[in-house]
């Protein structure tokens, strides 16, 4: 197995943000998740890199409510900072090379680095959106615009495009679809995880229609493309992590004691590596036999909330902590 890691720790201080849930779930009675008010102050938040063999933490940086996380062919981590909605680039010595602002950024979830092209999903706004190193927009689709037009009080939502949404907070609740993930599948179709409706979505990039590929999903999240005929997905309130073939339909899924799977990812070996955000802990889960088993465990603070785990080589390590 690979030994290292890049995780995004939303939160350093969770219970502080635990209690905020509790306090403004408003529709938890019709089995909605989120809340009506902004996140409260002092959430902090942690990027770190894992020797998972020496279950040790060899690099971390304090962060405000990092999420989505990358690295570029430069050897710079990449990283959403969603209190700020900006996205950075930083050197192994923690210097910022690398920031990134919009108008259009809003409660950044994930981030999908490629060939100078940033794909993110920008959740206050039900937005995916691709946009290069230099802030141009390549290309918009708004949930709003294509038969997600309510809010979860079942209100109309409208958004203007024209003004400048970074700096303005949209709660969860006042939100059409969350959607929280977003891959590239080819170069003309984009994937997408909307967590209210509990869809994976495949979006047309030529003419913004969709497809739902896949129903009856519970708030997920982490949508990955493993190879042209294989995705992995988090079926987050399911508890569970599924495997798609290329018709999109369930060939495997993994469903042990979890508690809210955020995000899991196929490693190098071919185990598969699962942030069990209720559970404080990252599971690695051997597939290689025909029933699958936990083999390994890394526990951390429950003051930790996890968002994401990414895979990454020993060269990129080896030149990016010098």
């Amino acid at each position: 197995m690979n030994k290292f890691f890049i995780i995004s720790f939303m939160s350093t201080n969770f219970s502080r943000l635990k209690r905020h849930w509790y306090k403004h779930d408003r529709l938890h009675k019709r089995g909605i998740l989120g809340t009506d008010q902004k996140h409260p102050p002092f959430l902090g938040g942690k990027v770190v890199i894992l020797d998972w063999v020496k279950k040790k933490i060899i690099w971390d940086l304090n962060v405000d409510i990092p999420t989505g996380i990358d690295f570029s062919e430069n050897n710079n981590l990449l990283f959403i900072n969603s209190l700020k909605n900006e996205i950075l680039g930083v050197s192994g010595s923690k210097k910022v090379q690398f920031k990134l602002t919009n108008s259009k950024f809003n409660s950044l979830h994930s981030i999908l680095y490629r060939n100078n092209t940033f794909l993110v999903t920008s959740s206050g706004l039900d937005l995916i959106l691709e946009i290069d190193v230099y802030g141009n927009s390549l290309f918009e689709w708004w949930a709003t615009d294509n038969g997600f037009g309510f809010d979860q009080f079942r209100k109309r939502r409208k958004i203007n495009k024209l003004l400048d949404h970074s700096r303005k907070s949209y709660p969860t609740l006042f939100q059409a679809t969350h959607i929280n993930s977003a891959t590239n599948d080819g170069n003309n179709f984009i994937l997408a995880t909307l967590f209210h409706q509990g869809f994976l979505l495949r979006i047309n990039k030529k003419t913004g229609k969709h497809k739902v590929v896949l129903r009856e999903l519970s708030k997920p999240h982490g949508i990955h493309k493993i190879d042209r005929n294989r995705y992995i997905l988090s079926d987050t309130g399911g508890n569970r992590v599924i495997f798609l073939n290329k018709n999109f339909s369930i060939v495997h899924e993994l469903k042990k004691d979890f508690c809210w799977v955020q995000d899991a990812i196929l490693t190098i070996d071919d185990s598969v590596l699962v942030a069990d955000a209720d559970n404080n802990r990252l599971v690695r889960v051997n597939t290689s036999k025909i029933k699958s088993r936990i083999v390994d465990i890394f526990k951390f603070s429950k003051e930790w909330r996890i968002f994401q785990v990414k895979e990454i080589s020993r060269d990129f390590l080896r030149n990016f902590i010098k």
